[in-house]
C-alpha cells in the first residue's frame, strides 16, 4: 500500500488534534480507520496487504474478532493454510462468525492433510449452524475429504440443519423436474423446467410454449407470511403475483395477473400431484372480481 509522507501542516494539525481529542476517543478512531483500510484492501482482493493490516490491527486490538477472522480469511486466499489456523481459531474463541470460522478451519486442515481435524471442525461448523450444501459439495478446499465416509455424514447433518429443510419449505418439491406439458386433449402445449435454487430454498420455473412464448417464475415459502409466493414474468412483459398454501394434496394459489397495458384479472390456480406421477396445473381467472371464473390454463405435466 502506498503511504504518503505527512506535510508539516499535517503534522501540526495532528498535534493539535492530539491535544484536544481525549486519548480513548483518538484510539477508537485510529482503530476504526485501521479496520476501514484493511476492509477496503480485503474487498479489493489485495490479500497480502490486507493480511498485513489485519495483523497490525490485532496486535493493538486483540479482542477484535472481525479482524482475526479476516486475517485468517486473507491467509486462506493466499493459500497460506498453516498461517490461517491461529487467527481463525482466535475468531472462533471470540465468538465471531463462529460457523464460518469453523468451516474455514476445516478447509485449512483439509488442505494441510489433517483429515481428523478437518472433520472435527466441519462437524463443529454444522453444529454452529453452517448449512450451505452448495459450498460443501463444490468447495475445492474439501476435495481431499470427499472419498471419506464421514463426508456423507456431514452432508446429512448439514441438510437436516438447513432452514429450508423444514417440511413447509419442501411442499412444492413435487413440481421440480423436466416436463413436457399437454392439454386435456393430449396435445403438447410446451415444456417446463423446474429447478431448485438457493440451496433448495426456491424453485425457478423456465417455461417455453409450443408457439415460442416464454416465461419464468420464482417460487418460495415466505417465512414471514407463512405462505408460498410465486412471481411470474413472461417474455411479453406480463406479470403474475400469487401466493397460497399446500392443503388437501395440492398447492393452492390466488392473486393477480397483470397485462402490459396495465389491465389485470384476479386469478386462482392449483398444482396437484396425480397418482400416476403427473402434475396437473389448473388455472382460472375472473373478469368481474371473482363473481365468475373461466379456465385460463389446464395443463398436465409428464416427466421427460
Amino acid at each position: 500500500m502506498l503511504r504518503r509522507q505527512m506535510s508539516l501542516w499535517n503534522l501540526l494539525l495532528s498535534s493539535v488534534l492530539f491535544l484536544v481529542v481525549p486519548a480513548p476517543r483518538a484510539a477508537a478512531q485510529d482503530a476504526a480507520a485501521a479496520l476501514a483500510t484493511a476492509d477496503s484492501l480485503f474487498a479489493l482482493g489485495e490479500w497480502q496487504q490486507a493480511a498485513r493490516e489485519y495483523a497490525m490491527l490485532v496486535e493493538k486490538a486483540p479482542e477484535n474478532g472481525r479482524a482475526w477472522f479476516r486475517l485468517g480469511a486473507a491467509y486462506m486466499q493466499l493459500e497460506e493454510y498453516d498461517a490461517a489456523v491461529t487467527p481463525l481459531t482466535r475468531a472462533n474463541e471470540l465468538g465471531f462468525a463462529t460457523r464460518f470460522a469453523r468451516y474455514n478451519l476445516a478447509s485449512a486442515q483439509a488442505r494441510l492433510g489433517n483429515r481428523d481435524a478437518a472433520f472435527e471442525w466441519l462437524h463443529a461448523a454444522v453444529d454452529a449452524g453452517f448449512s450451505n450444501l452448495g459450498m460443501l459439495r463444490s468447495d475445492s478446499d474439501l476435495d481431499a475429504l470427499r472419498d471419506d465416509a464421514r463426508f456423507a455424514q456431514v452432508l446429512q447433518e448439514a441438510e437436516a440443519q438447513h432452514p429450508c429443510a423444514r417440511p413447509e419449505c419442501r411442499q412444492f418439491d413435487f413440481w421440480a423436474g423436466e416436463w413436457k406439458v399437454f392439454d386435456p386433449a393430449g396435445r403438447q402445449v410446451g415444456r417446463n423446467s423446474i429447478v431448485k435454487i438457493e440451496n433448495a430454498c426456491a424453485l425457478r420455473e423456465s417455461w417455453t410454449s409450443s408457439s415460442g412464448g416464454t416465461g419464468t417464475s420464482i417460487n418460495y415459502y415466505h417465512p414471514g407470511r407463512g405462505k408460498w409466493v410465486q412471481t411470474w414474468v413472461s417474455g411479453s412483459g406480463g406479470v403474475i403475483e400469487i401466493e397460497g398454501e399446500y392443503r388437501d394434496g395440492a398447492m393452492h394459489f390466488t392473486g393477480t395477473n397483470f397485462q402490459t397495458d396495465g389491465s389485470s384479472e384476479v386469478c386462482r390456480a392449483t398444482w396437484t400431484l396425480l397418482d400416476d406421477g403427473r402434475v396437473r396445473q389448473f388455472w382460472e381467472q375472473s373478469r368481474d372480481g371473482g363473481k365468475s371464473w373461466y379456465v385460463w390454463f389446464d395443463g398436465y405435466y409428464v416427466r421427460e
